[in-house]
């Protein structure tokens, strides 16, 4: 019998242009799974995929990014998917509390060196990650 592919999707609106919010995307990745993910698709500045490799580096999750630019010049539309082949190990990851940190790095100059950002592991969940501040943009839900 094959896997099944679960799908989870989160949605926010960035402050910056499409090719800000990118990079920010391309550091948030590097700082919170670097030795976990892959770029396996780069469409600047409007698709990013990432390959997620879990322990014994086995494949099977993928992040997409995928950034449109509003009316705005000054907001960008950010939709993450995960989309897991394998969802006997843990919950899929808090897609939210990952936009919440997109949001926070890119009101920063240096997220990861003034304590915004912290990494976590939650309970079951391979791809964790926790916000300090309470005071970021809210995510649109899907």
């Amino acid at each position: 019998m094959g896997a099944n592919l679960h799908t989870t999707t989160a949605e926010t609106l960035a402050h910056g242009e499409p090719d800000e919010v990118f990079a920010g995307v391309e550091r948030l990745v590097e700082g919170l799974w670097p030795s976990m993910t892959e770029q396996i698709v780069v469409d600047r500045p409007a698709r990013l995929v990432h390959s997620v490799s879990t322990e014994g580096a086995v494949l099977d999750s993928w992040l997409t990014w995928e950034l449109t630019a509003t009316d705005s010049r000054h907001w960008t539309r950010v939709r993450l998917v995960h989309d897991e082949a394998d969802t006997a190990a843990g919950p899929p990851p808090e897609l939210d509390i990952v936009l919440r940190l997109l949001l926070e790095s890119l009101d920063f100059s240096e997220p990861f060196a003034q304590g915004g950002m912290t990494i976590g592991h939650a309970e079951g969940s391979r791809l964790s990650c926790a916000s300090r501040s309470p005071n970021v943009n809210p995510v649109l839900r899907n």
